[in-house]
């Protein structure tokens, strides 16, 4: 866990040059730049973020001989502090220029991100088109593996090579080859109380080859989940992929063991493509519901004494195989200890067809907690259009149901529909789920209930009308979101 903003360097007193970055002994002061910001924007996180880099103190600030009046910086810093706090308060984020999105919601010991890389290659970038991460309980849960690992042989060696495939990364793979260079674009963002939400699309990511050029999908849906009136959070992650013959997931934590569950587990074979995984064990025909629970080793000892931080994966990919396996990891840095390794556990979801082009929807429930997790069961569902006819795979509809008996039906559509499965699922095409009585004449929407069955919240994006049980309600802003609270 990393506390200190890396957007710049903050050099503490009688640190060396770093050679790197071309620092100097009489070098700017980070701290006055921020400052500077500040007095620009009026925006407290920027005081914030230097008060926490001079270690929760002003002392000496601004660190900068140069400075006019540094007892005033440290005084307005000070009154900074005392009036809005020293914890950064920052909302989701949708950097559309930089193809980055971070869904924030929690406080304190409670904040969590999930962040969504929606671009691939460019300078000194890996082919991690998609690629997802998650921080919360205080670590990195589902982290990003780093610059290459040069150290060993080189940049053309397999291993820093391996770093930068895309298969290294938390996305999908199709036919084994590596994302095309392209930047990707939000079809949808919303933001609430406790429903946070990107959609994002790219499907020149999709190798050439593999469909024509208006049949190709290559689209993830993340939506972040607060659970009622406690701690907990899940993410709803739909991966539609469209183009090709062969998807394949990828998702791994940190250091830990992972648990099955659900899962009848054989060795099998390796996936290739010049991969630095192994010891590949795999269920060929599981049924969806199954799970893959993470728990996290504490390494670098951030955690308090006696907590334990678990990840959990729930499967609802329909007609996939799964598999666990090890990746190869560097994790030593480049000093004295730069040649540490280790193998991390590898979740693998595999889709496949003799012919192309493939559709394939991956959808799981992404659930970190402690110690005991605050989801009773998951269950995809069914989802109709009126005249009765089901929908394609690619329209979701998922439950989940909490500890406390609190339950949610997530209902995502499938607005691209390159294959042309079913009408394109648009603001003027109605999904029904029977089970829940709900109708969605949109997009994406959240419905919660009580364990009794009372319609008690509900959240929509992109979304005309919605209906929930005996609730009617209209959005006359449709690209704006939805919430409404019930009596």
């Amino acid at each position: 866990m990393i506390d200190r903003y890396q957007g710049v360097r903050f050099p503490d007193p009688g640190d060396r040059p770093h050679i790197f970055h071309g620092d100097g002994y009489l070098r700017p002061s980070m701290y006055t730049f921020l400052w500077h910001l500040y007095r620009l924007t009026g925006d407290v996180a920027f005081v914030q973020t230097l008060y926490q880099a001079n270690g929760g103190s002003t002392e000496d600030l601004p660190r900068d001989l140069f400075a006019d009046d540094a007892q005033g910086v440290r005084q307005e810093v000070a009154r900074v502090v005392a009036e809005h706090g020293a914890e950064l308060k920052l909302d989701s984020v949708n950097k559309q220029q930089w193809h980055l999105a971070i869904l924030r919601s929690g406080a304190g010991e409670n904040a969590r991100a999930v962040w969504l890389n929606y671009q691939a290659g460019g300078a000194h970038g890996h082919h991690d088109g998609m690629n997802l991460g998650l921080f919360a309980h205080g670590l990195d849960l589902i982290p990003e593996l780093g610059y290459p690992a040069v150290q060993y042989g080189g940049w053309g060696s397999p291993r820093a090579r391996w770093y930068t495939m895309s298969a290294a990364h938390n996305t999908v793979v199709v036919d084994g080859q590596n994302h095309a260079n392209q930047a990707g674009r939000t079809t949808l963002w919303a933001e609430g109380s406790h429903f946070r939400a990107i959609r994002a699309s790219a499907p020149g990511m999709v190798p050439a080859g593999a469909a024509g050029p208006d049949k190709r999908q290559f689209e993830r849906t993340v939506v972040q989940i607060d659970m009622a009136g406690r701690a907990g959070f899940y993410v709803l992650d739909i991966f539609r992929v469209a183009g090709g013959r062969d998807h394949t997931q990828f998702l791994h934590s940190h250091f830990g063991s992972v648990t099955p569950a659900g899962l009848s587990l054989k060795p099998g074979d390796d996936y290739g493509q010049d991969t630095q995984m192994r010891r590949f064990l795999w269920d060929v025909d599981p049924r969806p519901g199954w799970q893959v629970d993470w728990k996290v080793e504490d390494r670098y000892g951030l955690l308090p004494a006696g907590q334990e931080v678990h990840l959990c994966y729930t499967g609802l990919t329909s007609a996939a195989q799964v598999a666990i396996a090890e990746a190869w990891i560097s994790y030593g840095g480049y000093g004295a200890d730069m040649r540490q390794e280790a193998w991390i556990p590898r979740l693998v979801v595999r889709r496949a067809a003799g012919e192309g082009p493939l559709a394939s929807t991956f959808v799981g429930v992404i659930e970190a907690y402690e110690n005991e997790s605050l989801i009773q069961s998951i269950r995809r569902l069914p989802v109709t259009a009126t005249d009765g006819r089901p929908y394609s795979d690619s329209t979701v509809a998922v439950e989940v149901t909490h500890a406390d008996g609190t339950q949610d039906l997530l209902l995502a559509a499938d607005v691209e529909n390159p294959l042309g499965n079913e009408p394109s699922a648009s603001s003027d095409h109605v999904l029904i789920q029977k089970e829940w009585d709900v109708a969605l004449t949109g997009e994406l929407c959240l419905v919660r209930r009580t364990g009794q069955g009372r319609v008690i919240q509900v959240w929509a994006a992109n979304t005309r009308t919605i209906r929930a049980g005996n609730q009617d309600i209209q959005n006359d802003s449709p690209e704006h979101l939805l919430q409404w609270d019930g009596p």
